[in-house]
């Protein structure tokens, strides 16, 4: 039976290498895997964006319930954020934390999933457990008000791992349709 995943694809584009971000959903990884396999829809796609973006796409693929990932997706601003050489099991811990930052005035829901493929920062560590998470508030302002309260500050430790992963990359996103 297909499981609808989620692909999500950040781009650096010239001339500012400003990053993109494309979140396309698919009913089924094997779709997505049978399009890059498929030499002419492929190659169009690379044909298309080969002149415009400065570094190879880094893309992933998360299973996001459809429904709530296009509700999170309408919210005026989201914190998108990708953690690399998470522990087995990191996902309790972030949601803890996500939790917090969701429960404070402005904050309009989350989503989060593991990472199906395994994923690595180009150069800085080797592949492992990829979390990912989408954030949706109302606005910039409110998001950063709840990172620096005395909640989230004392619970920081739970998006960290305890020291046992690596990197995270996050930026704010306004998505808008295709």
């Amino acid at each position: 039976m297909p499981r609808p995943v989620t692909e999500v694809v950040t781009l650096t584009l010239q001339p500012e290498a400003n990053a993109d971000e494309v979140i396309s959903g698919w009913d089924d990884i094997s779709y997505h895997k049978a399009f890059e396999q498929s030499e002419t829809d492929f190659a169009a796609a690379g044909a298309f964006l080969g002149p415009v973006i400065t570094d190879p796409p880094f893309m992933f693929h998360v299973y996001l319930d459809p429904v709530e990932r296009e509700r999170i997706l309408s919210a005026p601003i989201i914190e998108v954020a990708t953690f690399f050489s998470v522990p087995k099991g990191y996902s309790d811990e972030g949601e803890k934390l996500l939790r917090i930052l969701g429960s404070f005035q402005g904050g309009l829901g989350f989503l989060h999933a593991e990472i199906v493929e395994d994923i690595a920062v180009e150069g800085i560590n080797p592949k492992g457990i990829g979390w990912f998470n989408f954030l949706a508030w109302e606005s910039t302002a409110q998001h950063v008000a709840a990172k620096e309260s005395d909640a989230v500050q004392g619970s920081i430790h739970l998006i960290r791992g305890e020291g046992q992963m690596g990197e995270i990359e996050r930026h704010y996103v306004k998505f808008t349709g295709a």
